[in-house]
């Protein structure tokens, strides 16, 4: 049996090496490759995934009551679209002494533009009834809510307040107790007097 020398030996080591290392270039390259296209292919997918987003759907929209131009106040007037600080104070400066019955009122507001006093005028809601007719009979001022009240001729939403924020502090003992509001003077309390009555304790009526 030949026996190698350890110059040989080395030689031969060398050449095993070399040789194993060949071998395994393709195998290792064609592993690597795979998987290389494998975790290629899965980041791209994960890439092309949007991430899912919930779109924000609009709640039910809450209804807006449109505002009586009697009670409302300055500022609901002034959330009305195109409504200006001079046209909402022309009218609460009218509805002193005047009810709006109907669109029509509205756009005869002294002091304010009628053309805009129409188009706001789509976006509030009118009581519609007329004044109050002595067939009707009397209303007692004690009870009477404000839609009553400025139906009353010569009454309007200012008086009618009036009228309410007294009955907050004490009771009218008669009609001639209406002398003492702002807005309410002999004669019109004799125009007043066939449309309202004041109750007595025992069902009776005051003067």
């Amino acid at each position: 049996m030949k026996t190698f020398s350890t110059e040989e030996q080395r030689f031969l080591l060398l050449a095993l090496l070399v040789t194993l290392g060949v071998s395994a270039v393709p195998l290792f390259s064609g592993s690597y490759a795979k998987a290389w296209r494998g975790e290629k292919a899965s980041f791209g997918r994960r890439a092309s995934q949007k991430p899912a987003i919930r779109e924000a759907r609009p709640g039910p929209r809450q209804a807006r009551l449109a505002p009586d131009p009697n009670q409302a106040s300055l500022q609901q007037l002034l959330t009305l679209p195109g409504m200006t600080v001079e046209t909402a104070e022309a009218i609460l400066k009218h509805r002193e002494d005047h009810i709006l019955l109907s669109r029509r009122d509205l756009v005869r507001v002294p002091g304010a533009d009628p053309a805009l006093l129409d188009a706001i005028s789509e976006h509030m809601s009118f009581p519609g009834r007329p004044r109050r007719s002595s067939s009707e009979g009397p209303i007692d001022v004690n009870l009477a809510p404000f839609e009553e009240l400025v139906r009353l001729p010569g009454v309007g939403p200012g008086t009618a307040r009036a009228i309410l924020d007294y009955r907050q502090r004490a009771s009218f003992r008669s009609v001639a107790e209406l002398l003492a509001l702002p807005g309410i003077g002999p004669t019109k309390l004799e125009k007043l007097k066939p449309f309202i009555t004041v109750k007595a304790e025992d069902g009776g009526e005051n003067p």
